[in-house]
């Protein structure tokens, strides 16, 4: 006897999007927004992780070979400082069609729900767009010449502590670095009203910013800080965005030495 034996194959299913920074934070991703890379992305079935994995070096991310079945894919927001702010998709909306089946992750970002994959599909459209916090960064020097202006040849200070008040309350303090450039930073700021502030130093005068000085085009935003009795800088600040150029320079003062010496000619000490 002959008999049929069949072989059935189906292929396995499969879901893919992008991870992009949201530059003009619009929620959508546009033309000339960077992907990125290195982004962790969970693919769960019910409250179970059933896949992980990072967005490439284009930024795109794929789940293969899954089942048919019904998933929900989230990303991770990055720990670190700069304090990412997820755009696409959000609780109102989302930039590609799959908006419609946004649903709320377990780890609290907005993700999506995939219902009813079967075999053989491959499913596209599951964008998540992100721009991080702002940044504050600036330069200390000495100022050799005393002129308020930072020169070449002029080195970084280190270690001089800076405060950032939104408000009247101080929301981050930070120091200058060991780099021989004096470089600070403030990293993964909200969008506010910001005034930064050098506080002052034994033995030490500012010449940048002053009172009727300052040495960049930043100087049209010098304020005087009360607490600290200096002057610094009032920021606006946008989402996102990376403001640089806030430098303050000093000058140490001179130390003079007098030595007293008897004069036997006049019988007194000059």
């Amino acid at each position: 006897d002959i008999y049929s034996i069949d072989f059935g194959n189906a292929k396995k299913a499969l879901i893919s999007g992008i991870k992009y920074r949201d530059s003009n934070t619009s929620g959508a991703r546009d033309e000339g927004e960077p992907q990125l890379a290195d982004w962790h992305i969970k693919l769960y079935q019910g409250e179970q992780v059933v896949a992980e994995t990072d967005t490439s070096w284009d930024g795109c991310f794929t789940f293969e070979s899954l089942m048919p079945g019904n998933y929900l894919v989230c990303e991770d927001l990055p720990n670190n400082n700069q304090n990412w702010q997820q755009t696409d998709p959000s609780e109102t909306g989302g930039s590609s069609w799959r908006a419609e089946g946004r649903a709320e992750c377990p780890n609290g970002t907005w993700g999506y729900v995939v219902e009813g994959l079967n075999w053989g599909d491959e499913w596209y459209g599951y964008n998540f767009g992100n721009i991080p916090g702002s940044l504050i960064a600036g330069w200390k020097y000495l100022d050799i010449n005393g002129d308020g202006e930072r020169q070449e040849g002029e080195p970084g200070i280190k270690d001089w502590m800076f405060n950032l008040y939104l408000g009247e309350d101080v929301v981050a303090t930070t120091k200058s670095e060991d780099n021989g450039k004096g470089t600070f930073f403030f990293e993964g700021l909200e969008p506010g009203t910001y005034t930064l502030c050098e506080v002052p130093q034994e033995g030490w005068q500012q010449t940048d910013p002053t009172e009727t000085h300052g040495s960049t085009w930043r100087a049209e935003d010098r304020v005087f800080c009360e607490n600290e009795e200096t002057w610094g800088y009032n920021i606006e600040l946008r989402r996102g965005v990376e403001e640089y150029s806030f430098d303050f320079g000093n000058l140490e003062h001179a130390s003079v030495l007098v030595d007293k010496v008897a004069d036997p000619d006049r019988g007194h000490f000059e």
